[in-house]
């Protein structure tokens, strides 16, 4: 029963400590240089300790990861994700839109947003973690 108990336990702290932080869910527009769009859905799942990011994308078969990384900075208005000259990618907290433009090439993507859990709620309220 002991042994039952244990594993029970270790089993509901992993799953919590797998839960991310913040988890938002995007209708991502995206527009290429010639112009042509699509259309798809974006999830990412935002660790705020240690500062960590996965992105997952749906374009009608279901999610599947396309990568993770260290966000730039976070702070209670934007998180950064990218920021680094070419590339600017980010969530407007305030407003729940999604932003992502890559000076190289032309690509941009913008949608809206929504948070998928409730913890994200407690976060609003955050100090900036900018990464140097």
């Amino acid at each position: 029963m002991f042994k039952l108990f244990i594993l029970f336990f270790a089993t509901i702290v992993t799953v919590q400590a797998l839960a991310a932080d913040l988890i938002i869910t995007c209708d991502v527009t995206a527009i290429e240089k010639d112009g042509a769009k699509s259309t798809y859905k974006k999830r990412y799942e935002i660790d705020l300790e240690p500062h960590y990011f996965k992105i997952f994308v749906d374009k009608g078969t279901g999610f599947r990861q396309i990568g993770d990384g260290f966000p730039h900075s976070i702070n209670e208005v934007r998180i950064t994700l990218i920021s680094d000259g070419t590339t600017n990618e980010y969530y407007e907290r305030k407003t729940n839109k999604y932003y992502y433009i890559n000076n190289t090439t032309g690509f941009e993507e913008n949608g809206s947003c929504t948070k998928d859990n409730k913890k994200a709620d407690l976060l609003s309220l955050q100090p900036d973690l900018t990464v140097s």
